[in-house]
């Protein structure tokens, strides 16, 4: 039995990332100084430690956020130049941390303090946070396929892995039946289409598979690999959608449906035959 690889496809968001689904990009973010008055009470020209709260929204630019990482912060003190803060102790001095993300609003919440006086929260300009974000554009055009695959994402990142799976496979379907339904299905005479019309998903991916006139599977590169983790898969599929005992989904299960979408994927719409050509394609290799 040959040994499969699932490693490439060991995180969603990544995958994602890899394949322009979703962006990661760089972004600054200029900082209001908003004092939390919930954990440190304002006391005016006393030079303290105040505990500030910060939300930035990115919903202009983002559907969701699924990660985001504070890579430098500080001030600006000349147009081009870099950021710096001040000493340690110093008036103006800061810290900052993210807090938590809503992905769906595609807001990212900070927390962090300040050392000063009510001048200096007055005096310091430009605080500065560059922040490495990961988040689907709203100007990105994708497929009904991929759309479900980027909603994936979001109980991966949240680890509810039995929706994470159940979306996935869905996302896999829908490839199959669309190719299907396009390249075999409506070119039939009517006569034909009854019959052809209830074939069982693994049968479709047999004759869209068969129709690049391979007539044995067995010779394409990667269909043992590919039949084996689908009938698991489907297997469990079944399960979960009929809620039956003892079918537990866990993070492999994840990044085994999610190898399973871009095999799929690859073959029956780039005709590739493969596993080190689709991961080349899907930016893996």
């Amino acid at each position: 039995m040959q040994k499969i690889d699932f490693n490439w496809c060991y995180d969603v968001v990544d995958a994602l990332v890899r394949c322009d689904v979703l962006t990661k990009a760089e972004e600054e973010l200029v900082l209001s100084f908003e004092i939390d008055s919930d954990s440190t009470r304002y006391e005016g020209g006393i030079e303290k430690e105040y505990a500030l709260s910060e939300s930035v929204n990115f919903s202009k630019v983002y559907k969701y956020i699924f990660s985001a990482s504070i890579t430098n912060y500080g001030y600006k003190f000349s147009r081009d130049g870099d950021l710096q803060m001040p000493g340690h102790d110093s008036l103006g001095r800061f810290k900052v941390e993210i807090r938590n993300i809503e992905t769906h609003n595609a807001i990212v919440n900070l927390k962090g303090s300040l050392y000063g006086s009510s001048c200096d929260l007055a005096g310091f300009n430009n605080p500065i946070v560059n922040c490495s974000v990961i988040g689907l554009k709203k100007n990105k055009r994708l497929g009904f396929y991929w759309r479900i695959v980027a909603n994936a994402a979001i109980y991966h990142i949240n680890k509810d892995y039995r929706m994470a799976f159940f979306l996935l496979f869905t996302a896999t379907e829908r490839v199959i039946i669309e190719k299907f339904e396009g390249d075999i299905y409506n070119k039939l005479y009517p006569e034909f289409k009854g019959p052809i019309k209830h074939l069982a998903l693994v049968d479709k991916l047999k004759v869209l598979m068969r129709s690049t006139g391979t007539d044995d599977l067995q010779k394409i590169p990667i269909w043992a690999k590919l039949k084996r983790v689908f009938d698991e898969l489907a297997a469990k599929r079944h399960g979960v959608a009929h809620s039956l005992r003892g079918r537990y989904v866990g993070l492999r299960d994840v990044q085994r449906c999610l190898w399973l979408y871009f095999v799929i994927n690859g073959m029956i719409i780039y005709g590739l035959t493969t596993e080190k050509a689709i991961k080349k394609h899907f930016n893996a290799a």
